[in-house]
């Protein structure tokens, strides 16, 4: 069911366990959680969605409505079932629910463990565990608790989406009127800038959210720009690449002068992709048009099939601009989000 690598597949993990009993379990809860859970129909592989299938230490399971894991079978720990509340909102009930289960196996999970426990996770020793229905409650609720964490995403979703769009209505027309933009790579610039800028004063700098250019998909694809979240403490000893833990927002940005468009639906195509791949992101193109494209369009969309247009609603936020006979620029905003 989860997507295998190279050389960590899923009986990759299973067979660290110490014990046969404990790596039957594995696959149990492998199994319960996309064939039997509730919730089966929601759960996917973290690492599917966000490292192209790569796996690194671990299992891990993420919803569809979420952006976080919430469990995970590790090699990390001497090996062991890790669930992930979340310490913003559910680090107190996390210690409570590792009292819980060490009650229930008889056994002191942090006598096992030397280092320092991260707050909002809970930790199980399978080889502890008689039967899957001694921990598949707290599996449950785990996965339900992840899910309120979500909450936020949305609320950060909205922040990020008005942010953008007050930079298109606002800073790039004055940008443009004092003659900072010649053609793309200064309108990258000068979005960078500003959205960086709003970034911080919104305070989500603090909180592990970043912007880049020239991001690299795992499908090897590069946005222009992409807003993200990074582990701030694994940034301190990793490769920033490999400490991203969230992608929020992915931009598309084209300035063309001429009268040629093939560059602006080439990207509509791939933001269209990006879409439909990373199902949770937020996409927006950011065109901009200079005397000799003929074609000015109110939607960029319209040059797209009434079918793939359905497929990319509530995704997509079009940010279009030209110089209008006035030599200003005229700017506006269709959203399909």
């Amino acid at each position: 069911m989860l997507t295998k690598s190279a050389d960590k597949s899923n009986e990759y993990f299973y067979r660290l366990f110490k014990t046969q009993k404990a790596r039957e379990l594995a696959r149990e809860i492998n199994e319960y959680l996309y064939d039997e859970s509730p919730y089966k129909k929601e759960v996917e592989d973290f690492h599917k969605r966000y490292k192209g299938g790569k796996r690194t230490d671990c299992i891990g399971y993420i919803s569809k409505k979420g952006s976080y894991k919430f469990a995970t079978i590790t090699m990390a720990r001497k090996v062991c079932f890790i669930l992930h509340l979340g310490k913003k909102y559910h680090a107190k009930r996390a210690q409570e629910m590792q009292k819980e289960i060490d009650q229930i196996l008889g056994q002191e999970y942090q006598k096992t463990d030397n280092t320092v426990l991260t707050p909002g996770e809970v930790y199980i020793r399978l080889e502890w565990v008689e039967d899957l229905s001694q921990i598949k409650p707290f599996i449950d609720e785990a996965y339900q608790l992840r899910l309120i964490n979500n909450h936020y995403d949305n609320y950060v979703k909205e922040l990020l989406d008005g942010i953008i769009k007050a930079t298109w209505l606002e800073s790039i027309p004055h940008d443009y009127d004092r003659s900072f933009l010649l053609y793309e790579d200064s309108l990258k610039s000068a979005l960078y800038f500003h959205l960086r800028r709003k970034l911080e004063e919104a305070a989500l700098f603090q909180q592990g959210y970043r912007i880049f250019t020239e991001y690299r998909l795992a499908s090897n694809q590069r946005a222009d720009i992409a807003i993200v979240k990074i582990d701030s403490n694994a940034a301190n000893e990793n490769h920033l690449s490999e400490c991203v833990t969230s992608t929020q927002v992915l931009i598309e940005i084209k300035y063309i002068y001429g009268n040629n468009d093939k560059g602006f639906k080439d990207d509509i195509k791939k933001l269209i992709q990006y879409a439909n791949v990373h199902t949770s992101v937020n996409v927006y193109a950011a065109f901009i048009t200079e005397p000799g494209v003929t074609y000015k369009p109110t939607s960029w969309m319209d040059s797209i099939t009434n079918s793939v247009r359905l497929d990319v609603r509530n995704k997509l936020t079009e940010l279009s601009g030209y110089r209008d006979q006035h030599n200003k620029l005229s700017v506006s905003i269709s959203s399909h989000i």
